[in-house]
């Protein structure tokens, strides 16, 4: 059932595809290897959720795209409004890059935030195929894409 489900997406697997060639071609081998599996696990989990999801009474996708529009906004009001608050400078290369502040959300780590922001768009994006209420998908993937510019 989850490799009929896989074969409908066709947005999911040219980023399967992707993310292999990116692995093969990559020159750090292990750390690739390990963000090709995590990569994996995470569609996994995704196909299984939408494969099973009508059986659930809320939807879980619901829930995920409405914590990644407080993650994200959470990131924005941090970067204009929240500056003075912890921010490790070791995240900031100011001898190479003109800039003294990047958003970090909940996560400690702009890199690490800008990684979740590209999954969640990716996840997103393939929701407005399937879903009825775009208008929440929308508002995730404008809200994500923009907190991924200022991480």
């Amino acid at each position: 059932k989850l490799i009929f489900q896989l074969s409908k997406q066709k947005i999911l697997l040219l980023f399967i595809t992707y993310i292999i060639f990116c692995l093969f071609r990559s020159e750090y081998k292990i750390y690739s290897l390990i963000a090709t599996l995590i990569s994996l696990l995470v569609i996994f989990i995704y196909l299984t959720i939408r494969t099973y999801e009508n059986s659930f009474e809320l939807s879980i996708l619901k829930y995920f795209r409405i914590t990644n529009i407080i993650i994200s906004a959470l990131g924005i009001i941090q970067y204009y409004f929240l500056q003075d608050i912890y921010f490790s400078s070791g995240w900031i290369d100011g001898n190479i890059y003109n800039i003294n502040m990047r958003a970090y959300s909940t996560l400690l780590n702009p890199n690490v935030l800008a990684g979740y922001l590209v999954l969640c768009i990716c996840l997103s994006i393939l929701d407005l195929e399937e879903i009825k209420e775009k208008k929440l998908s929308i508002l995730s993937i404008i809200l994500a894409s923009f907190c991924l510019i200022l991480t």
